[in-house]
């Protein structure tokens, strides 16, 4: 029997008011600009940007005096397949095509080695608005989503980002997915 337990069921970034917000300069959890290389670039490749938002997303929990992220496979391959049903669905949400906010975290087979707790953050943005700073930006002025990066329990993680087409949404968009988790029990 599978278990699945959810640490916080947060709201798409797209009802959030972190659009258009600018980021506090006095943020303790914000990085300094120029702590990550390609940070700020947008057109980079996929690969050097996800390892950028890694970067930003230790640097965030240095910060704030928590533990490291480390990468997980099977959380990357779950923000992989959330990114994938939001793009079939073209959709952005949490719920893409009416999916349980599980979905993707059971086909990647997360839940199949015990009970997980974990986060989900999804944010996007075209062009400059696409850069793992200002996603991470994003996720820092949205008070859930901020939540997410800074639960002292989550201990994993695994990005994805994708450029897609979605309904509402600008040509060109990219989509970013955090997934953040920790096995119950540890």
């Amino acid at each position: 029997m599978r278990t699945f337990a959810t640490a916080l069921v947060v709201l798409g970034l797209m009802a959030s008011p972190a659009f258009g917000q600018e980021p506090d300069p006095d943020d303790p959890l914000l990085p300094p600009v120029g702590t990550c290389a390609h940070e700020d670039n947008a057109e980079a490749h996929h690969r050097l940007q996800r390892l950028s938002m890694h970067c930003l997303l230790d640097a965030l929990r240095e910060r704030g005096e928590l533990r490291r992220l480390r990468s997980s496979v099977d959380l990357r391959h779950s923000a992989t397949y959330k990114a994938r049903r939001i793009a079939d669905c073209k959709v952005f949400s949490h719920y893409p095509c009416g999916d349980r906010l599980a979905s993707s975290f059971d086909q990647a087979g997360v839940t199949q080695r015990g009970r997980w707790l974990v986060g989900e953050n999804l944010a996007y943005g075209v062009a400059e608005d696409s850069s793992p700073r200002r996603i991470l930006i994003k996720w820092l002025t949205s008070k859930t989503h901020r939540a997410v990066l800074a639960d002292e329990r989550f201990t994993y993680s695994g990005i994805r980002r994708r450029r897609l087409k979605m309904k509402g949404a600008p040509t060109g968009s990219v989509i970013w997915v955090l997934h953040v988790g920790v096995p119950r029990g540890r």
